[in-house]
């Protein structure tokens, strides 16, 4: 951030956020325009390269690594990197996957294209982090089936800011969409749910990079906005009755939980608990009864978004940073209980090369 702004950003950010309140010495380095400098409260240094070369930038994490306890890096781009960096230093790392979407990957880049990022996701799972942390815990089985190691994976779930997402004290009659206007996260589903609804109102605010594609399908009732982070998509989300999330692949999912907490029932693919419909990626029959009986019931809207509020309070920032804490200390505690880790990092590090060198091959 600023540059990119999604969920994950949104993650990463409110993680450095915790730390620094909590009195920690953070760096954070990523890449990006070296004339953006620091991101609000939070000191950045910025390497002036593109997100996909961060995966070269060995020598700058290893350079902006030098005396630090702990390397906490995030998939996708800078992961690499990091653990290469960490096994040289003998620093202990911990690597966050804000996102994890196995074969859901075909979908979104191709046959070709999808295969190759699968194939690095999968290896990114198998290294040797000293923990690998997952935002849910249906991301933690995934993981897991996909070949990551169950005694280095851990759940640590994002919170969201419950006061700045919470409800208005009257609720307008709208059905809410926020996320990228892509495949993955159901956009084709929201089209046609409001082209079957033509008496209800649908308010779509995200982003893409192929409107025109989009254009053609849109009914008169789908209003498709940009709003960026702050007071106009708080209002948005405090004012709706209804949130509709028909994303085909999430890793969590953060604007369902922003959407609890602003007090809307839910209708949505998100295996997260909440209170409203839980429909089937591509179910938009199921869609359309659950919307029709949420607007024609206000009464029973308002009673399972006062339920979600309340679900959503309960995952509080307090409670996810001591659980951040507690693994760095687990780590730490773990790694000075170990004698001779120089060899077994340097081993490691260079067995890294060597996987990543036989999977470039093929």
């Amino acid at each position: 951030m600023p540059d990119f702004g999604g969920g994950g950003e949104l993650i990463v950010y409110d993680r450095v956020r915790g730390m620094l309140e909590h009195g920690a010495d953070v760096r954070v380095l990523v890449a990006g325009d070296t004339a953006l400098g620091d991101y609000r409260e939070v000191p950045v240094k910025r390497l002036g390269i593109r997100r996909h070369a961060m995966n070269l930038a060995v020598r700058a994490v290893m350079r902006e690594a030098r005396g630090v306890d702990l390397i906490h890096t995030f998939t996708y781009n800078g992961a690499l990197p990091s653990i290469i960096a960490a096994k040289l230093l003998g620093i202990p790392i911990v690597c966050e996957f804000l996102g994890l979407f196995g074969s859901e990957w075909l979908g979104m880049k191709g046959p070709v294209v999808g295969r190759a990022y699968r194939r690095w996701e999968r290896m990114l799972l198998r290294l040797p982090w000293d923990r690998a942390i997952f935002l849910s815990d249906f991301s933690h089985a995934d993981a897991v089936q996909l070949g990551a190691k169950p005694e280095r994976c851990v759940t640590l779930e994002p919170a969201v800011d419950t006061g700045q997402f919470k409800p208005a004290d009257k609720k307008d009659d709208y059905v809410l969409f926020v996320g990228k206007f892509e495949q993955r996260k159901g956009i084709d589903d929201l089209i046609a749910v409001a082209q079957a609804l033509p008496d209800i109102e649908f308010r779509a605010i995200g982003w893409t990079e192929d409107f025109e594609r989009l254009r053609p399908r849109i009914s008169p009732n789908l209003y498709l906005q940009s709003l960026p982070r702050g007071p106009a998509l708080f209002d948005a989300f405090a004012r709706a009755p209804i949130f509709l999330f028909p994303s085909r692949k999430e890793t969590f999912g953060l604007v369902v939980r922003e959407a609890m907490a602003a007090g809307c029932a839910i209708v949505s693919t998100s295996e997260l608990e909440f209170r409203g419909t839980k429909v089937a990626a591509g179910d938009t029959r199921r869609m359309i009864e659950a919307i029709r009986m949420f607007r024609d019931d206000p009464a029973l809207a308002s009673r399972l978004g006062h339920e979600n509020r309340e679900l959503a309070v309960a995952h509080n920032r307090n409670a996810t940073l001591a659980h951040q804490l507690a693994i760095y200390d687990e780590v730490l505690s773990q790694r000075r209980a170990e004698p001779a880790r120089g060899a077994k990092n340097a081993g490691e590090a260079a067995g890294i090369g060597s996987h990543l060198a036989q999977k470039t091959k093929k």
